[in-house]
């Protein structure tokens, strides 16, 4: 008996080699035309030709689709700026070409630290061209079965596709294992436990809480044949479709908050692990997640935050209401909530919505509600006021809880919440006046039509330090290289060159931001800026050659 090609051995070319009908793949910018990230050898890594990305288009059941494969075997497939724009450009190209789908086959660490910067921008401008896809009709479907599974960035990608395929041996998370035990000890979450990691990030229990409406066996035949039923769904982020999402979180919250090992909600399913799933336990175990989802009553609107009321009293934030004094100097009246801040801001010709998070607010899974709910009650609105959303957090909440439940799902649903209400006519301008540390950004501010930061705000991926914990380069070697190199370098400036930030306000808020808002646009104009800056030479060249190339070979 001949055994099936396994897809978690599989190279990115042999997966797409099986997915797509035979003969039917056309590559963009393959390894011949060599172009590699101008970053790795100042740190003495190796490059790749095709910097672990492949990118093209095929037909699959007889449709034209854009297919995208990460390679986890070069430098685990994180994200970095060619490859990140390959992967943009081919967004756009679905779009420009009208495929019938996009295909995301994605196996990635995160953001590859030597490009932390950049690698940050990029999954920015991936997860908006995604959306942009969707919104153009066109289904993006997500499959998760290699090595290295969809962490950090990648899995905030993976919860903006349309569908997702996952196999039982692959994981998707936001804050690997190793990193949480390093953050936070290793009665935060023991890495070493190898059970208890496939039982929190692993694909069964993604599946089993519909992270990932279909699971595929270790197959490239069966991710095959997952992904062709996927098709056939809609791409739709309409705001009752995100009404119907926004609920089924707040629910799970609500069932298995209090969860602490993914057999504990297994139990309350009436399932249990398992090694071999058959299609008969797949359909019952749908039933099961079903009648789980529809018995639970609707949650009271205190699940979404973790504390007390709501207040008005700012003395407890003095540096947010020291910003909202200077920004709307005619007025502004909000509520906090936890480490969240809603409310209204008076400017000359409207009154803007005010959303954000204040004292470097540990970004978990209530303050996501919370955010998701602020944005959707705004995009729902017919008034397209602009939003004002104000910038201080330490990041994603780093816990075994939040990624047992799903952290990347709650994220990428707030950031799906974001795109409503900017399609739907509101502006968004985002004010970094604190912390914005990498999923905490990407969840909130970063995904801005203008993003603008005031002195004494800090951007970082990650801190020197650590990064010199997790790529083996001294501490001595970075420091050195942060003084001119700002690909990887903490900082607003290094960021800002990068054009990862539109501006930097030094004085004179109020009226920077009435400009900000008359002058934003809803494209995303970031590879230019980072072009423009001299941070990011290659990343909008690559961009437009892929949609080139894409536009002169329509159907």
């Amino acid at each position: 008996m001949i055994r099936a090609k396994s897809y978690f051995e599989a190279s990115a070319r042999e997966r797409i080699a099986g997915i797509l009908d035979g003969g039917a793949f056309q590559e963009f910018m393959p390894p011949t035309e060599k172009k590699m990230s101008p970053h790795l050898t100042l740190f003495n890594v190796p490059r790749s030709f095709d910097d672990g990305v492949v990118v093209g288009s095929g037909r699959l059941g007889g449709k034209s689709v854009c297919i995208v494969a990460q390679e986890g075997h070069f430098l685990g497939g994180a994200l970095g700026e060619v490859n990140g724009a390959k992967i943009s450009g081919l967004c756009r190209r679905a779009i420009a070409c009208r495929s019938d789908a996009l295909i995301f086959l994605l196996d990635s660490g995160g953001v590859r630290l030597q490009e932390a910067n950049a690698g940050e921008i990029a999954a920015s401008e991936i997860i908006r061209a995604i959306l942009e896809t969707r919104l153009a009709g066109i289904p993006v479907i997500g499959a998760v079965g290699g090595t290295c599974g969809a962490f950090g960035g990648a899995g905030i990608i993976s919860a903006c596709c349309s569908d997702l395929v996952i196999s039982q041996k692959s994981r998707i998370g936001v804050s690997g294992p190793e990193v949480i035990e390093t953050t936070m000890g290793i009665e935060a979450f023991d890495s070493r436990n190898r059970a208890l990691v496939w039982r929190t990030c692993g694909g069964y229990n993604r599946y089993l809480l519909g992270i990932a409406r279909f699971l595929a066996d270790d197959s490239i035949a069966d991710f095959k044949n997952r992904i062709c039923e996927a098709m056939e769904s809609p791409s739709s982020l309409a705001l009752e479709s995100l009404k119907t999402e926004n609920l089924a979180l707040k629910q799970r919250l609500a069932s298995f908050g209090t969860a602490s090992d993914a057999n504990q909600i297994w139990k309350k399913m009436g399932v249990s692990e398992a090694e071999n799933i058959s299609e008969q336990d797949i359909q019952a175990i749908i039933a099961i997640r079903e009648k789980i989802a529809g018995d639970c009553a609707p949650p009271q609107d205190n699940i979404a935050t973790h504390c007390s009321a709501s207040s008005s009293d700012l003395s407890s934030a003095p540096k947010l209401k020291n910003m909202l004094d200077e920004i709307f100097p005619s007025g502004h009246k909000v509520e906090l909530s936890g480490k969240i801040v809603r409310g209204q801001g008076i400017l000359k010709n409207c009154t803007a919505q005010i959303i954000g998070t204040f004292d470097s607010a540990s970004i978990g899974l209530e303050e996501l509600v919370a955010l998701s709910d602020a944005f959707m009650e705004v995009a729902a609105r017919d008034d397209k006021s602009p939003i004002v959303i104000f910038v201080d957090n330490s990041g994603q909440r780093m816990a075994l809880r939040e990624e047992l439940l799903g952290l990347s799902q709650y994220i990428g649903h707030c950031i799906k919440a974001q795109e409503l209400a900017r399609s739907r006519g509101h502006k968004l301008i985002a004010v970094v006046y604190g912390n914005s540390i990498a999923g905490g950004f990407l969840a909130c501010g970063l995904e801005a039509d203008r993003v603008c930061a005031v002195p004494g705000a800090e951007t970082s991926v990650m801190n020197l330090r650590a990064i010199s914990a997790v790529t083996k380069i001294s501490l001595i070697a970075l420091e050195e290289l942060a003084k001119t190199v700002p690909v990887f370098a903490p900082g607003c400036q290094n960021f800002h060159k990068m054009g990862g930030l539109h501006e930097i306000w030094e004085k004179d808020f109020a009226a920077n931001l009435e400009r900000a808002i008359a002058e934003a646009d809803s494209r995303d104009m970031r590879s230019i800026l980072g072009l423009q800056r001299g941070g990011r030479l290659l990343s909008d060249s690559v961009m437009n050659e892929i949609v080139s190339f894409g536009t002169a070979h329509s159907k």
